[in-house]
């Protein structure tokens, strides 16, 4: 598996703080927007220390540079509701401002993700162009296992060591 991370030293304010804890939650996988994509994608969702829930990209089954920043949710629903009220769909580039990594296949993933967690839908033959679905189902399955107090191995952290 080839892999391209950018390493955690220098976060923005759209990520989590460097020093800050995220207990991973969980660890899933999804398909890329596109056909031309190949590999699935793996993906964390955790919760820092103050609950707030986050989300990064953790590895990528074939080529494709990534950041496996931690983007915190209040960031990118924010960024998604602003989008959400033009009347039409967007695209997955407005999630690029979320990313201090300069990957630009950060963005496309995250959406990927979201389309996957049910938070976003892509339209019908358009896998690039998304509507607003719903946060319901990701924050049920947040609430549920951090509930159960889920700690996964953050396998990222141990490779940096």
């Amino acid at each position: 598996m080839k892999k391209t991370s950018t390493p955690p030293v220098s976060r923005s304010k759209s990520t989590s703080e460097p020093n800050q804890n995220i207990r991973i939650l969980y660890s899933g996988t999804c398909p890329k927007l596109t056909a031309r994509g190949k590999g699935d994608l793996s993906y964390e969702l955790g919760i820092d220390d103050t609950g707030e829930p986050h989300v990064r990209i953790s590895a990528n089954a074939s080529t494709g540079a990534y950041s496996n920043e931690y983007v915190d949710f209040t960031r990118i629903k924010v960024l998604l509701d602003h989008t959400a009220k033009q009347p039409k769909p967007f695209s997955s580039v407005v999630l690029d401002s979320l990313f201090t990594g300069r990957s630009s296949n950060n963005y496309g993933y995250l959406a990927a993700i979201l389309i996957a967690e049910k938070v976003l839908t892509a339209l019908a033959g358009k896998p690039v162009m998304l509507n607003l679905g719903t946060w319901d189902t990701i924050n049920k399955k947040i609430k549920s296992l951090n509930e159960q107090g889920v700690s996964l191995t953050d396998h990222i952290a141990i490779a940096n060591i």
